[in-house]
Order: C-alpha cells, then structure tokens, then sequence
C-alpha cells in the first residue's frame, strides 16, 4: 500500500451542463435530479438534454462542493447545482475502493467555501494494486449489499402503511380545515437555548440537521418539555416526525402540531405523509400546510389503523437494529482498512 492524493486517483468534470433548467419534479417523469446531500433524489425531471450517462460499468461518485458528502450514482441523472463536483477514476483505480475511502475520511468543513479543488482533492488516501484493492472492495461489498437489503425491507413496511392506509380510508381527502384538526403550539415556549447539549439524557433536543435529535438534556424545574404526542414539521426543511417521547426544540423554524379531540395523531401524520408532505421527496412550507384540507374517519377506525401501525413499527424496529450492526461492522472494517 502506498499514500496517493486523491486528485492523483480522480478526474473532476464540472457539472454545468448537467444542471436541470426546471424544477418543476414529477414523480412522473423517469429523470433523477440529484444532489449529494441527505436527500440524494430531489425529484424526477422531463428534460432530455444534459443528462449525465452514468451507469452500472460507468458508475461516477458525486461529491457536494460544500458539505464534502458523498454519493454512489450508476445510473443516468441531473444534478440541481454547480455545487456538485461528478468524480470519474483515473487509469489504474478502483472507483469503488476510492469511494469507500472517501467514506472514511474525516473533515471538517465549518467553512462555507468550496472544497474539491483547494482542500480535498490534496488528502492523502492508501492505495494498493488492482487486485488488492478489488479484494477490499468485495468485502466491504458484502456488507453494504446485506445493508441494502435490509434498508429496502423499511422501504418496503413503511409502503405497507401507506397500502393499509388507503385500503382503510381511500385516497381523498376531506372538507376540514387545519384549524379544525391542529393546533400549532410553536409558540409555547418549548425552545431550548443552550447549546450544552448530552450525549444521554431525558429529553430529546430536536434540531433541524442531517439528524432529527441533536443532543439530549436532562428534565429542569423552570423548563417543561414538550411531553405529549405531537407532529413536527420543519418549514423549509425536510425535517417531518411523529414524534411521541419528551422533547425541547434547539432550532427555531420547527413547528409543533398537536392534534385535536376525536383525532389520532399517529392517524394524522400518515394522512399528510400520504396527501401532502411528502410530495417531491421532501417538507413543503407551513403557510401551504395550513391551506390542507383534512379526512376525519370515526376515532374507532383511527385507533385501528394505529395499531396496525404499531405492529409495523415493531418490526421496523428489529430490521433498523439488524441495519445499526452492519453498520457497526462496515465501520470497523473500514477503519481496519483506512484508518
């Protein structure tokens, strides 16, 4: 193994004139406007000029100019912003392998500049023979793959909610108002200023980052949390939860939405993550919110459909724990083999 810069091991291309024109996405449409941020697919396009050929031979990894993130794309796309730096191997290197040592590398990018060609690209990675680099790649391979699998079983429950949701109450909405649903109790004083936050703790501090829970405090006498079942919504971001354990809020922008009597929140939530919310992939405005028109099946059937929920959320459970451990041994694998 000998240490290779990354500008060493990867071309750049520049993406301008893989940008999408429009953004107006359809699920409609067959083309992917990436990014290679959290939300990876922002939407589909119909533009046929300027698409970017990637494929399963040609994969490229798609690196965020800003964030640093990282992404695996082997399929034809367009990407939202010149942000986005498309990387392709140079002779002799494993793109696979460059892509998992990417994945490896800890930076810090608290600056908001672009990194790629002034920073980045000068980091040093381990580099061995082809032959020595594809026996890495198989084995990291095998437990990425095992992780995909399991990542498409919650896709898959999470469809059957959905399923069961519209086989239970159909697929229209109703005459009700926001008002006459929920209450938006923002305002009431459940904001947390420090920043002092615990690794542990009572209470969850929800932000709106890559990660819905940011810190944890524990409960202070001058200072109630948040403790009953509510909706949180993030405006402008994608940050869009049933939420139903104690928490503060340690970002100002996130709503939360309490549900009225003869609602089940939980029946809520999935109503505007079928109708509404989740149109595009990610969280609208809350000035369009509140323009939503509401369902309101018997609270019976509410409950029903709850509890169905619940056996599914069980069972997502035991498959995100299985996930959480492959992770846990993919990381070790890669530090093994990166450092």
């Amino acid at each position: 193994m000998i240490n290779k810069k990354l500008e060493d091991c990867l071309e750049y291309i520049q993406p301008t004139k893989y940008i999408v024109s429009s953004e107006r996405y359809s699920d409609e449409f067959s083309i992917p406007v990436l990014t290679a941020g959290k939300s990876f697919i922002l939407g589909y396009t119909n533009e046929t000029d300027g698409i970017f050929r990637a494929n399963k031979e040609n994969p490229v990894i798609l690196f965020d100019d800003f964030t640093t993130d990282i992404k695996w794309v082997d399929f034809p796309f367009k990407v939202k912003s010149s942000a986005c730096k498309i990387l392709i191997p140079k002779e002799g290197c494993n793109i696979r392998y460059l892509y998992y040592a990417m994945k490896s590398i800890q930076f810090n990018h608290s600056d908001h500049k672009r990194y790629w060609i002034s920073t980045y690209s000068k980091l040093a990675i381990r580099v061995g023979n082809i032959s020595e680099m594809e026996r890495i790649v198989n084995k990291l391979d095998s437990i990425s793959d095992l992780i995909d699998i399991k990542e498409k079983q919650i896709l898959e429950l999470n469809e059957l909610v959905k399923s069961r949701f519209i086989e239970m109450f159909g697929n229209n909405v109703g005459d009700l108002n926001f008002s006459d649903v929920l209450v938006d109790k923002t305002k009431e004083g459940y904001k947390f200023d420090s920043t002092n936050y615990l690794k542990a703790g009572e209470i969850a501090i929800i932000d709106q980052g890559k990660d819905l829970i940011c810190g944890f405090k524990s409960k202070e006498k001058d200072k109630l949390p948040y403790e009953k079942e509510c909706i949180i919504f993030g405006d402008h971001t994608e940050i869009f939860k049933f939420i139903n354990f104690p928490i503060y809020l340690g970002a100002d922008g996130t709503k939360i939405l309490l549900v009225k009597e003869d609602f089940d929140t939980r029946f809520v939530y999935e109503f505007l993550s079928i109708h509404y919310v989740k149109v595009g992939g990610y969280s609208r405005h809350f000035k369009f919110l509140k323009e939503q028109r509401f369902l309101k099946p018997d609270i019976k059937k509410q409950k029903e459909f709850r509890l169905f929920c619940e056996q599914i959320d069980k069972l997502i459970s035991i498959v995100q724990s299985q996930i959480n451990d492959l992770q846990e041994l993919l990381d070790k694998k890669m530090d093994e083999y990166f450092g």
